[in-house]
């Protein structure tokens, strides 16, 4: 009998914190006013709103100005490459991207690709991180958009998206960062990385699911996706998610002590990773020589069927995941594994763990003797 589930799919999503929680309630509760309308109870939905752009524009060291809020990472993501690309075309359609991004990028850049755009990847080398200097490689005169993740979803991996940045100076190419696994975790503003848009997501931080948004640089040429209102500067039409939004702001509120949850992450990392070689010293861990985030591990066992494993697992009580949670919920080979790596032994046999700062050693330790059971099973 399982007294307690061990969650390791934080990468996935992270638990609500029950502050944020109450929190949504009481705005869902307590403010019925649409935020376009103006009188009383309409523009107090507005002042919420407003106050978590603010909050979301200091953690990021932007104007306020320059936020707009969407459904998710995924929207983020779609409204950045579709609105930047459509709006630059004239001057190019040529686009650069990696092969180890997020599937809402992934699809995004397929879709364009359909209307005409020609889109480029950057490979990467044998330690899973791209090369910066690989980008002059690709870069021609008609690039208009670059588009690389800051943290790695499934590997942890952080990709040197400054050094891009930096090297796009003075080129006409527009820079987007999906920082949905970075945002609320690691140090970074939108001066030190000069990104041109950037997204964000509310459960990779203890918020509620179905909110998110994006960094768009004030002038950056772009057409919005949804239309039919004025809301959100005319970025992005429709009725404000305000308990949503309320939401995202108290999540950011609670980010403020990071540093902290960094190194409780990065305990938890280590030690698990190193348990999990004691049970099977075979294991290798994706990424390891190169820096990575400390809430991810992409560990390969090879001679385990990944699938097996996770499916076990879940019965012993240990929620882990193979690949992106964005993938219609199947069980597939990853597509980022598989850029890395053409060993299929280390394909078919890679999950991710992934930790949240609530978690303990006793955790850890809990968690690895329920591997052991499987493993040796």
């Amino acid at each position: 009998m399982i007294n307690k589930r061990i969650y390791l799919d934080n990468a996935a999503s992270t638990p609500l914190d029950e502050r944020v929680a109450r929190h949504m309630m009481k705005i869902l509760v307590e403010t019925p006013g649409n935020p376009s309308s103006p009188h009383h109870e309409g523009q107090q939905a507005r002042i919420i709103i407003e106050e978590a752009r603010d909050a979301a524009a200091a953690m990021l060291g932007s104007e306020s100005r320059d936020i707009f809020f969407t459904s998710g990472g995924t929207e983020a993501n779609n409204s950045a490459l579709m609105g930047m690309a459509r709006a630059m075309q004239n001057h190019g359609r040529h686009i650069i991207s990696t092969p180890v991004e997020h599937p809402s990028v992934r699809a995004a850049l397929e879709a364009l690709e359909k209307e005409g755009f020609s889109v480029e990847y950057l490979k990467p080398g044998a330690d899973g991180n791209i090369a910066p200097a690989s980008l002059n490689s690709l870069l021609r005169d008609d690039t208009i958009l670059v588009s690389v993740m800051y943290v790695n979803n499934e590997t942890g991996i952080i990709h040197p998206v400054r050094e891009m940045a930096g090297m796009l100076a003075g080129h006409r190419a527009l820079f987007h960062v999906d920082a949905v696994q970075a945002f609320g975790k690691l140090d970074f503003d939108v001066h030190s990385l000069p990104c041109d848009a950037l997204s964000f997501s509310a459960h990779k931080i203890h918020g509620p699911k179905g909110i998110g948004g994006l960094f768009l640089r004030h002038g950056t040429p772009f057409r919005p996706r949804a239309v039919g209102g004025g809301q959100e500067a005319n970025r992005r039409a429709g009725t404000e998610n305000i308990s949503g939004i309320a939401g995202l702001h108290k999540a950011i509120e609670l980010c403020r002590e990071r540093p902290e949850h960094r190194r409780q992450a990065r305990r938890l990392q280590k030690h698990f990773e190193q348990g999990l070689r004691e049970i099977y010293p075979r294991a290798l861990i994706l990424g390891e020589q190169t820096l990575r985030s400390p809430y991810i591990s992409a560990i390969a066992l090879p001679g385990i069927d990944n699938q097996s494993l996770l499916l076990n697992l879940d019965l012993q009580g240990v929620a882990v995941s193979v690949g992106s949670a964005c993938s219609s919920g199947s069980i597939k080979p990853s597509h980022v594994i598989r850029a890395i790596s053409e060993d299929e032994t280390i394909v078919n046999s890679t999950i991710r763990v992934s930790y949240n700062r609530y978690q303990t050693i006793e955790d850890m330790d809990e968690a690895l003797m329920r591997f052991k059971t499987v493993l040796n099973r």
